[in-house]
């Protein structure tokens, strides 16, 4: 599952995961 995928789940993604921020949706 892609981060962005995940981001919009609304999971918390480390940026250890991506290697840069995301917009994460609480």
């Amino acid at each position: 599952i892609a981060p962005t995928m995940l981001s919009l789940m609304g999971m918390e993604i480390p940026q250890e995961m991506t290697g840069k921020p995301l917009f994460i949706v609480e």
